[in-house]
């Protein structure tokens, strides 16, 4: 329930600073994604999460003769380095994909290292 969750985030104890640490976790790899993105991924436009531990970025600059679309984008990233990311045709439009930040900053940092390699 709505009463529930409010407690959740506003009660001391356990479970509330469980989720308290949570939530500092994703805003701190939010802020990791937001960073390397700027860092390794340079001009590639991307949205600034606000609520889900989501990035979505648009690859469209990155597509050769070949790959023409993030779908396909996504299946070489697959097979040729091992990242799984969701092309953006499942949300609307197959310029973009999506990457979960869910992870451990080690991750993220070499998911990160993989991607800006496949250039």
């Amino acid at each position: 329930s709505q009463f529930a969750a409010l407690s959740a985030f506003t009660e001391k104890d356990s479970a509330g600073s469980g989720l308290a640490s949570m939530g500092q976790a994703f805003a701190r790899r939010r802020e990791l994604v937001c960073r390397l993105m700027d860092e390794l991924l340079p001009g590639v436009p991307f949205i600034r999460p606000s609520g889900a531990f989501y990035l979505f970025f648009c690859v469209e600059d990155l597509f050769d003769e070949e790959i023409t679309s993030a779908t396909q984008w996504c299946s070489q990233l697959l097979q040729e380095k091992g990242v799984a990311l969701v092309p953006g045709a499942a949300f609307g439009d197959d310029r973009w994909v999506r990457m979960s930040f869910a992870s451990s900053d080690e991750v993220i940092e070499e998911a990160f290292m993989r991607i800006s390699s496949a250039q």
